[in-house]
């Protein structure tokens, strides 16, 4: 009989965990790191994302030669994902970007940009991540900026 319960505590606790590991997968997906530049078009001007990809080891120290490095995560939780990224990064490669967020709570992007599916994959969104034109709230907390983007 002790065995019984002994064994049934176990499965309980066993179900308990893998309910809690779906469910902080669920309020929070994961993180890659990316490589990517701001701007619009071939020559990357105004605000905007150009160009993004997985990023599997840091940038070279040449300035302003590559792109800057950050992150994308999945936030479940506010039906979205966020791009992260240091102000010494944007210092560091693209210093004529810093007035189009420095100082501000929210930016604007103009042109539609699609997160590409080698990023999509690496997250494990079943969803396409498309940053769509419009304004969306932007944070500056211990040297990082993060932008929040909707599904």
């Amino acid at each position: 009989m002790k065995s019984i319960i002994l064994l049934g505590l176990i499965w309980a606790f066993n179900i308990g965990d893998v309910a809690n590991k779906e469910n902080k997968s669920c309020v929070d997906g994961g993180s890659v790191s990316i490589s990517f530049r701001v701007g619009h078009g071939l020559d990357c001007t105004g605000w905007g994302i150009c160009y993004l990809k997985l990023s599997f080891s840091s940038a070279s120290g040449q300035l302003g030669a590559f792109p800057m490095m950050g992150s994308i995560k999945l936030n479940n939780l506010d039906n979205g994902f966020e791009l992260k990224f240091s102000k010494d990064e944007l210092m560091k490669n693209q210093p004529d970007k810093l007035g189009f967020i420095d100082g501000k709570s929210e930016v604007t992007f103009t042109q539609e940009f699609q997160i590409p599916n080698e990023v999509r994959e690496a997250l494990e969104s079943k969803q396409n991540l498309t940053i769509k034109p419009g304004t969306y709230p932007l944070t500056f907390i211990d040297g990082i900026f993060t932008i929040k983007f909707p599904y």
